[in-house]
């Protein structure tokens, strides 16, 4: 459950492939720029910026909407561009990334379906490859909307028990 094709897991892949000089607030601003401003230095981002950044990359908050609807089938252009030459070329190891999302992809094959994973697996190039599972990969987790959280499928596969609190249980007093 934890290797699915969401938008938390292929930032990740990102994130963990970037330079230490790249921010996430530099990735997610680059990744979004068609509505987000990327020219904007460290000093410039309101720290509830971050926050917001940090929620989505972790999977707690999904993409808002208001960004989807800016990259419609032509704005992702604009996704692909900004691969080609802000996020690829702040990537540590390159291939690795792509190795990893396609790991991810195979992982996922039985979730997207065999031809959309093959679709995606035959792009050669890999700025349109790495824009095209992170479309994927956004549009998907709002269409199960909230469906895919982090923390649940976390615990249901380590077959931890959320912890119980004193609120849910112990109504000895009301009982009476």
């Amino acid at each position: 459950m934890r290797n699915r094709l969401t938008f938390a897991n292929t930032i990740s892949i990102l994130l963990d492939n970037k330079k230490k000089t790249y921010q996430q607030h530099q990735l997610v601003r680059s990744l979004f720029s068609a509505y987000l401003n990327d020219e904007l230095s460290s000093g410039e981002i309101y720290a509830e910026d971050n926050t917001m950044y940090s929620r989505w990359c972790t999977g707690a908050r999904p993409i808002p909407m208001e960004i989807l609807r800016i990259y419609d089938e032509n704005n992702f252009e604009i996704m692909e561009e900004d691969f080609r030459c802000k996020i690829i070329p702040n990537l540590i190891n390159e291939s690795q990334a792509r190795f990893q999302m396609e790991e991810l992809i195979h992982d996922s094959r039985n979730t997207i379906g065999s031809k959309t994973a093959d679709e995606m697996l035959a792009l050669t190039d890999n700025a349109a490859f790495f824009t095209a599972t992170v479309r994927y990969a956004i549009l998907s987790d709002h269409e199960h909307s909230g469906l895919f959280s982090p923390d649940l499928s976390d615990t249901i596969e380590n077959s931890r028990l959320p912890s119980i609190t004193e609120e849910f249980v112990g109504r000895k007093n009301e009982l009476k």
